[in-house]
């Protein structure tokens, strides 16, 4: 089933704002965060407009991410470009398996 047209969707309804994190996930991420080694690298599946992939990189992690909806890639390139990080965006479905061994 292709999920792409309900993620399209859904990344209509949302604001921007809405994405860059908050409370409970802050705290989370800073646990997990904690652990990581400065330039460690991680990845953000379904980033979505990538407010956790921001938070990741201003931490000193190099993120990337990957999600199949342009419009939030788009927005993603906005909003790192205004927080000054960078971010390694991919636009496309997963592969079985893709990543094994390449993140922290």
């Amino acid at each position: 089933m292709d999920r792409k047209p309900f993620w399209e969707e859904s990344c209509e309804r949302t604001d921007a704002v809405d994405c860059l994190g908050g409370g409970e996930a802050d705290a989370e991420l800073d646990g997990i965060v904690c652990r990581l080694p400065e330039g460690a690298k991680v990845l953000d599946l379904g980033c979505g407009e990538g407010g956790t992939a921001i938070f990741l990189a201003e931490a000193g992690l190099n993120a990337t991410t990957v999600d199949i909806i342009r419009t939030d890639m788009a927005k993603l390139q906005y909003l790192t470009n205004q927080e000054g990080v960078h971010i390694s965006a991919k636009t496309n479905q997963l592969p079985e398996h893709p990543f094994r061994d390449t993140y922290d």
